[in-house]
């Protein structure tokens, strides 16, 4: 009830985009050989370079590899991140995608307190970084409290596919989950810690900036990939009921993907 009197809100203020965790290097998700990457974690609005959230130091963040899990949260570096709109609090880390296969980045953010809406936000954000082209860990159920299962390699993705996924609480389904998605429509500046100014595509309406749809029975989601880019799926108070400070606690899933556009051929 909290995030629908939320919309109702954003919507009356005439901005439609939605609150999204990151989780991202700056780049594609699909390495073609090993790198240590800078990650970026702000907490934003991507698809239209809005406001920046001060967060505090994140509660966890790991790597799953193999099977085995890394701890990263001795790489955090406090940062100050900037949109379009304003500069606020942020973090950066860093990780050495040494062997090939699939690394599943997993962040726990402190929960964000929105004053406009009376609320807490938690978004327990994934993102699977490839190496090398070698499927492995892309499909691990990692155990999280709230979490979005591919049911394809989100590192992977054709433009013009569809991508689908299961929305999980407790490791069991969420039928009828609310889910929201956004493109990352401002790459990162990495030289300046910011969106670059210019965006990817030109939003024809601010209907499209964040599209909403419900998971099925079994919790399933499936989504058109329209053209190339990173992408962030939100599946949105996962654990009704939870509360922060005396206050209602929207503990969401995300998930990052990478669609990608063929290369032109001679």
């Amino acid at each position: 009830m909290a995030r629908l009197i939320a919309l109702a809100l954003v919507l009356a203020s005439g901005v439609a985009s939605a609150h999204f965790q990151l989780l991202l290097p700056a780049g594609e998700l699909a390495l073609q050989r090993p790198a240590k990457k800078t990650l970026y974690l702000p907490f934003t609005h991507p698809a239209v370079s809005g406001q920046v959230m001060d967060m505090a130091r994140p509660r966890s963040l790991f790597v799953v590899h193999r099977g085995e899990r890394v701890d990263a949260l001795e790489t955090l570096e406090s940062a100050r991140f900037s949109s379009a709109e304003n500069t606020g609090a942020s973090w950066l880390a860093s990780h050495a995608f040494k062997r090939l296969g699939d690394h599943v980045l997993v962040l726990e953010p402190e929960p964000y307190f929105e004053a406009d809406e009376g609320t807490y936000i938690q978004q327990i954000t994934k993102t699977v970084v490839n190496v090398g082209g070698l499927p492995t860990d892309w499909d691990a159920e990692i155990g999280l409290a709230v979490e979005i299962m591919p049911l394809a390699n989100p590192a992977a993705v054709w433009a013009g596919s569809t991508f689908t996924a299961q929305v999980l609480a407790g490791g069991e389904p969420v039928p009828g989950a609310e889910v929201e998605v956004e493109l990352l429509n401002y790459e990162i500046d990495t030289a300046n810690d910011r969106f670059q100014t210019e965006p990817r595509v030109e939003i024809p309406v601010p209907l499209l900036e964040t599209q909403s749809l419900r998971a099925d029975s079994n919790g399933v989601i499936t989504l058109g990939i329209p053209f190339a880019g990173r992408w962030g799926i939100a599946a949105l108070d996962l654990l009704p009921g939870s509360e922060q400070d005396g206050k209602p606690l929207s503990v969401d899933a995300v998930l990052w993907l990478d669609a990608r556009s063929p290369l032109a051929t001679r």
